[in-house]
């Protein structure tokens, strides 16, 4: 079973990232759910590059990072700034998410606004200036993660690729379906960086296949 075999592949400490083709479904930019690719994503032990068709291959310039001060996204950030380079940006993404209930927005001075997340976002982002001597610009909106990442893939055009964290494969051994990653992966209009932190020890033994949900 290709997907299987790539993930056992995959377990092989000398590799350090799988790219993998990534395709469409009746003309909706989106993942073939069920597909090769999509089943890497969530089983690999190392990190995920997922590659549409129409991609640009020429070198990125300006990376989208969503942030949510997990150990993962500490590692994407470190990752996306390495990649933009002194001559490339990064935006760090961070969405304040809230109840469905709620139908307000951002004001000056609001008390929705999680004042703590606004300063480790600009602390990570001094940090990865001073590391990388790259551009880092931040944003902080109020929803729900996926529908924001989306849209600034959508609406900025500059956008060449997404790098998002993951949990890793531990417990169930998966990707956590119905993430937030996994909804971008499938939608976005860029390649997408599924970056992970390969587990101490051991390479893992053959992870499970789990249902799939849409």
């Amino acid at each position: 079973v290709p997907w299987d075999q790539i993930v056992k592949a995959a377990d092989d400490r000398a590799f350090d990232l799988v790219v993998m083709g990534r395709r469409g479904r009746s003309g909706v930019a989106r993942f073939l759910v069920g597909s090769v690719t999509e089943r890497v994503i969530r089983h690999a032990a190392c990190s995920v590059l997922a590659v549409p068709p129409d991609a640009a291959i020429e070198r990125t310039t300006h990376v989208l990072c969503p942030v949510d001060f997990s150990e993962g996204s500490s590692h994407a950030m470190q990752l996306a700034a390495g990649l933009a380079g002194p001559r490339g940006e990064v935006t760090l993404l961070h969405v304040v998410e809230i109840d469905s209930s709620y139908t307000g927005g951002f004001t000056d001075g609001s008390s929705r606004v999680d004042k703590l997340a606004i300063h480790l976002l600009e602390n990570a982002a001094e940090e990865l200036r001073a590391k990388f001597d790259v551009a880092v610009t931040t944003r902080i909106e109020l929803g729900h993660p996926a529908h924001h990442i989306l849209k600034a893939l959508e609406t900025t055009a500059a956008f060449d690729l997404v790098v998002v964290g993951s949990h890793g494969r531990t417990g169930i051994r998966r990707l956590f379906l119905g993430s937030v990653a996994e909804k971008v992966v499938r939608h976005a209009n860029c390649s997408v960086y599924v970056a992970r932190v390969r587990a101490p020890g051991p390479a893992l033994e053959q992870v499970e296949e789990l249902p799939h949900t849409d």
